[in-house]
């Protein structure tokens, strides 16, 4: 990128100082001429409709391993505290489980079943 940015033309007849100033000052004229295409990417999208969500649903046990099923669950709840900020867990637990349902996710439902039932 260095090479990119030299002026080597245009400073053939400057000392090496004032060449390596002016290569700085146009990276910092780039960088700030790049920033706001940098904010626009950072902007976080619009977290999906409930029915986009849903469609996008896959039930854990099809998941390839732990791994991809913590990720999955971390982006429930991420998708859940950004679209539905007013929500308690109550609510949340209660809309997976009719994702679980909808899909006809049996083992996960069995195992939140299981769990419940030695927690009383």
């Amino acid at each position: 990128m260095c090479r990119l940015l030299s002026l080597r033309g245009i400073t053939a007849g400057f000392p090496q100082y004032q060449k390596h100033l002016m290569n700085k000052a146009l990276a910092l004229i780039v960088l700030v001429a790049l920033a706001p295409l940098g904010a626009a990417a950072r902007e976080p999208a619009k977290p999906m409709t409930d029915a986009q969500y849903a469609k996008s649903f896959r039930c854990p046990e099809s998941l390839p391993n732990d791994a991809a099923r913590k990720a999955e669950t971390q982006r429930f709840v991420d998708w859940g505290a950004a679209r539905h900020p007013d929500w308690d867990l109550r609510r949340l637990i209660a809309y997976r489980v009719s994702l679980l349902e909808a899909n006809g996710c049996q083992e996960s439902l069995r195992n939140i079943r299981e769990a419940s039932a030695s927690q009383r």
